[in-house]
């Protein structure tokens, strides 16, 4: 259950940033970066959480120009991490199931 809540947040945040820089909303890029960077170090989403780290001090540094390239990295990984907890989940009800 655990895992899954963590999937729904990376597609929750994911979306949300996307959808601030298209905005231009620099400042909820930042929020949404700092939820993601949070809740992926909880997680053990190492990799997830430094670049949301990246992302939300590029934005609340002002560095605007460094954006466009953090929010497509931020979406990569945001896509790798959600595809290999998915994966973990359906192993672990796979194995539950068999027990």
């Amino acid at each position: 259950m655990m895992l899954s809540i963590f999937v729904r947040e990376i597609k929750t945040r994911r979306s949300a940033v996307d959808a601030a820089y298209q905005a231009g909303d620099v400042s909820e890029v930042r929020e949404q970066a700092h939820a993601l960077k949070s809740c992926s170090g909880t997680y053990g989403g190492a990799r997830l959480s430094a670049v949301a780290k990246a992302l939300e001090y590029a934005a609340a540094e002002g560095q605007t120009d460094l954006l466009p390239g953090l929010v497509t990295t931020l979406g990569v990984i945001a896509d790798t991490t959600e595809n290999a907890y998915s994966a973990k989940m359906t192993e672990l009800e796979a194995k539950i199931a068999s027990d």
